[in-house]
C-alpha cells in the first residue's frame, strides 16, 4: 500500500514505482474540481503517467483556466478530460 506523501506528485510517482512492478495499466480518475492550479511538477507526473503507458489518466472537473492550460499546452489532446465526475466514471463501466 502506498502511504500519502507531501504533495500529490510525490504521490503519483509513489503509484508509478508500484504499478511498474505490476505490468497493469489500470484507469485513474482525477477530479480537479478542488484544484486551482497545477504546479509543474505535478503537470509532469501526469505526462508521464500517459506517455509511459503505466496507465490511463481521466480528468474531469477542471476549471476554466485549467482547461486554458491544457489547451495552450495542447495536453488536451494527450489527456482523456471530461467535464464532470459522472461522465468520467462511465469509462469505467
Amino acid at each position: 500500500m502506498i502511504q500519502m506523501s507531501k504533495t500529490p506528485a510525490q504521490y503519483i510517482s509513489a503509484a508509478l514505482a508500484e504499478w511498474r512492478t505490476s505490468g497493469d495499466r489500470p484507469r485513474l480518475l482525477l477530479d480537479f474540481s478542488r484544484i486551482q492550479f497545477l504546479t509543474s511538477e505535478f503537470l509532469n507526473a501526469l505526462i508521464l503517467l500517459q506517455t509511459g503507458r503505466l496507465c490511463q489518466p481521466i480528468l474531469c472537473n477542471l476549471s476554466v483556466e485549467l482547461q486554458e492550460v491544457f489547451q495552450i499546452t495542447r495536453l488536451n489532446r494527450v489527456f482523456e478530460i471530461r467535464p464532470r465526475k459522472a461522465t468520467g466514471v462511465r469509462l469505467f463501466l
